[in-house]
């Protein structure tokens, strides 16, 4: 079962854009769309295709509904028969990364519940019914054992969390690596943003959750915004927004925030922050966040924006 999921961050520039523009591709995957802005000069379209290829390649890798060619990925992993089984050494690394951050943020990101948000998933097509709690709790998942780049038997990973956040950062790498400073990469609700080809940073327009329009305006240069939010796809039932995005000490989708935004240099990171920051406490996410270099803002469900301390830097 697949999702179009579509979490629009604008990159808002100028009127003479045009005469800066040298390469621009769109694409889908991921179940969402990809705009790859390049504004150096005196350079070819193939970087371009290349950066497709990779977003094509990270989507295979930790795409649990299908099977990939050429390499083990977590569809495999979550049908395995084997007791274990030898994995990619960036989905090894994908998967203690998520291990790692189940650690840090007391089980909020946790990348074992495969089946509990395949259920929510099923609820949320057909705008079904508020399942019991004690429906939910039979859904239980099984510690990751992971040795070198050998996984264990029994798990059902969901790398969704990670998997976008990832593959744009291993974008701006590549495009780093090859000389192309001056870029965007907007994969729905991550924006990598390279140097500015004006002399005035990107503005980066985060979209309002509930209205048109922007919820605020952010500037900046080298950085990643990434957001989380629950009203892309939901049901309502009983006065009840129920949404994708699961508190895993609850089992029920979070219910603290209407959207959470991260800024920061790894995208990685801001992808794995906003998932956790959005599905716990404003208090426990501003602990969380003070053990990183980002900044966060947070919208909460009285219509109040909720800056960190070093947010303002950005606007």
């Amino acid at each position: 079962m697949k999702f179009l999921f579509v979490f629009i961050i604008l990159i808002l520039v100028g009127c003479n854009e045009k005469e800066y523009v040298k390469n621009e591709t769109s694409f889908f995957v991921m179940d969402t769309y990809v705009n790859i802005r390049i504004y150096n000069e005196d350079k070819d379209e193939v970087i371009l295709e290349e950066i497709e290829e990779l977003f094509n390649y990270y989507h295979c890798l930790t795409d649990r509904y299908d099977s990939c060619k050429g390499v083990i990925n977590v569809y495999d992993v979550n049908n395995m028969d084997e007791e274990y089984l030898e994995i990619d050494e960036e989905l090894a690394f994908l998967i203690d990364y998520g291990r790692q951050f189940y650690d840090q943020t007391d089980g909020r990101l946790n990348i074992m519940m495969g089946d509990l948000i395949d259920f929510w998933k099923e609820r949320i097509l057909a705008d079904d019914f508020i399942p019991q709690k004690e429906e939910l709790l039979e859904f239980t998942y099984q510690d990751i054992e992971l040795l070198e780049n050998k996984i264990s038997q029994g798990v059902n990973l969901d790398l969704g969390s990670l998997a976008k956040g990832y593959a744009v950062k291993k974008a701006g790498e590549l495009l780093e690596k090859e000389g192309y400073e001056k870029y965007i990469i907007n994969a729905g609700g991550q924006v990598l943003v390279g140097e500015s080809y004006r002399e005035d940073a990107y503005r980066i327009g985060i979209k309002h959750p509930i209205e048109d329009g922007n919820l605020l305006i952010v500037n900046g240069e080298g950085v990643n915004v990434s957001t989380s939010g629950g009203y892309e796809r939901f049901f309502e039932m009983e006065g009840q927004r129920f949404h994708h995005i699961i508190n895993p000490k609850t089992l029920f989708p979070a219910d603290y925030f209407l959207s959470v935004s991260v800024i920061t240099e790894d995208s990685l990171l801001a992808d794995a922050l906003t998932t956790a920051l959005f599905v716990m406490s404003l208090e426990e996410g501003k602990k969380l966040l003070s053990q990183y270099d980002a900044e966060a803002v947070w919208y909460t469900k009285d219509y109040q924006l909720v800056r960190s301390e070093g947010f303002s830097q950005y606007e």
